[in-house]
């Protein structure tokens, strides 16, 4: 009997793997033209990738993912109505899909419909809590100056990612914000311990040991950060100009 359902179950993915690969090699099939989108997209072919995951809807109207993937294409070429279009399409399809939620979100918070983005990015992470969820949730709570919530999504980025430095980075400035100067000299140093070349932290670290009243160690950060812009070039000329009439009066 163990022999038997042993032999099924092989049976059973063979024929599934051969199905699977005669879809994928059949240009009549969805899964070919799905398949050759992601080809397309890999080398920012973007205009072939949107032919192609047209095809695969065209032939499979009920494919989800050939919906998700033309709504990024679209987000790609700042079609967005097209992108969320495609994006309702793909929810109405597959409503489970955290993925989706979460690049219709990425949709609404670049149109600043923060209200629509924050229900998408919450029905997201109710279906799968990820680092990336937590993180566009958390840009999207600074964007309305939320920073409460902010600091709550950007711990919980960098429990799940001790190394990331855009989580330290914005939780650090969320605590700026809240004049918590103590916390953002905390996060913005360990930003820059993780990453020496994150420039932005060393103008915000000078900026916060200034109000700290503490000259030395600001100034020490002012000149980092035009030693980092030097090398890195990432700059503007009005931040270049702060920083350096901020280093001209505290030398004084």
């Amino acid at each position: 009997m163990k022999k038997i359902l042993t032999l099924l179950t092989v049976l059973l993915f063979l024929f599934s793997a051969t199905a699977f690969a005669a879809s994928d090699t059949d240009e009549n099939s969805s899964g070919y033209w799905f398949k050759k989108g992601l080809e397309y997209n890999a080398t920012k072919d973007y205009e072939n990738a949107l032919l192609a995951y047209t095809k695969a809807i065209e032939i499979n109207p009920m494919g989800a993912g050939s919906y998700n993937n033309r709504g990024l294409i679209y987000k790609e070429q700042k079609k967005y109505d097209l992108a969320l279009r495609d994006y309702n399409k793909a929810i109405e399809i597959d409503p489970q899909s955290g993925e989706i939620y979460n690049n219709r979100g990425v949709i609404y918070r670049i149109q600043k419909q923060y209200d629509l983005a924050l229900a998408d990015f919450n029905q997201a992470i109710q279906i799968a809590p990820t680092k990336f969820r937590y993180n566009n949730r958390a840009n999207t709570y600074m964007d309305q100056k939320k920073y409460d919530s902010a600091i709550a999504d950007f711990t919980r980025v960098i429990e799940m990612d001790p190394q990331n430095t855009h989580a330290y980075y914005s939780r650090g400035f969320s605590y700026f914000n809240q004049k918590q100067y103590e916390l953002a000299i905390y996060d913005l140093s360990k930003t820059i311990e993780i990453d020496s070349n994150y420039t932005k932290a060393y103008a915000l670290l000078g900026v916060s040991y200034e109000i700290s009243k503490q000259k030395d160690k600001a100034i020490a950060s002012y000149k980092l950060f035009l030693k980092y812009t030097n090398s890195n070039s990432n700059s503007t000329t009005e931040q270049i100009d702060f920083v350096k009439s901020r280093i001209a009066e505290l030398s004084k």
